[in-house]
């Protein structure tokens, strides 16, 4: 006959994995509101020291935020297609580039 004790610990430590796999698939099926909610997060803890600083200059709240936030996504397109044309270039002519890369590889492992 099993011990009362020795039975508890079986449920306690079966309940603790199904609640950890419980969590994983969670968070897996809800990764892009996840996804969504961290990058408002982000966006949120980025531009807020700007619209406290136009607010203070005494900006009311809905013109600070229908200026800052169009501000941002103009910002962060431009730097995405900056990023975009260089990773382009570096793509398109990888000759012009090898020997540059093998020398800053070779540096890094070395």
């Amino acid at each position: 006959m099993a011990k009362p004790h020795s039975q508890f610990a079986t449920i306690s430590a079966v309940a603790q994995l199904l609640a950890v796999v419980l969590m994983v698939a969670a968070l897996f099926f809800a990764r892009d509101v996840f996804i969504s909610l961290a990058l408002g997060l982000l966006l949120s803890f980025l531009l807020s020291p700007v619209v406290n600083r136009l607010q203070r200059a005494g900006i009311p709240n809905i013109a600070v935020v229908v200026a800052t936030a169009p501000l941002a996504f103009v910002l962060l397109a431009d730097g995405f297609t900056l990023l975009g044309r260089e990773l382009t270039i570096l793509v398109g002519d990888p000759p012009k580039h090898r020997n540059e890369l093998v020398t800053k590889a070779t540096a890094v492992w070395s």
